[in-house]
């Protein structure tokens, strides 16, 4: 928490917890399945204007590799009051993130020369709601642990 004196060992274990878990949500996972879906031939291939997405397997990587360098460090520097501005940019950024490979809701998939549309936005919300809860959590728990309201008294027994 902010202001309390966390120790490195808990920083450093915490950072590379989340840095593992991050590894494999925001890189392996996505990587696995625009490979499975384009060598299968169900996606078009990324970055046309055929795909449901814009995003190529690179961008994909890279923009990954940012989340979880971001979760990262906001996990290493947990209890600075810099954690605050990075675990708000890597929540907004995984909403951004999973906004962004969707294509807003709508997925085009091909194989065979058949085509099918997959319009899903309310799903997409429900799938963007943790991190933008998240998103909106770091703030507000910054302020209540910084403010004097936040805190217990002392004449209370």
């Amino acid at each position: 928490m902010i202001g309390e004196q966390v120790s490195l060992w808990s920083r450093v274990s915490k950072a590379a917890f989340v840095g593992v878990l991050s590894a494999l949500g925001w890189i392996l996972f996505p990587y696995f399945i625009s490979t499975r879906l384009s060598s299968s031939g169900l996606l078009a291939a990324a970055g046309t204007a055929e795909s449901g997405t814009l995003f190529s397997t690179g961008y994909l990587l890279a923009f990954g590799t940012i989340l979880t360098a971001l979760f990262v460090l906001a996990a290493a520097t947990d209890g600075m009051a810099v954690s605050m501005p990075l675990g708000f940019g890597a929540n907004l950024a995984s909403a951004y993130f999973i906004y962004a490979v969707t294509s807003g809701g709508v997925m085009d998939l091909s194989f065979q020369g058949e085509q099918i549309v997959l319009s899903f936005q309310p799903i997409l919300i429900l799938l963007m709601l943790p991190s933008l809860i998240g998103a909106v959590r770091v703030p507000i728990n910054f302020l209540l642990e910084r403010s004097e309201a936040a805190r217990a008294s002392l004449d209370t027994v």
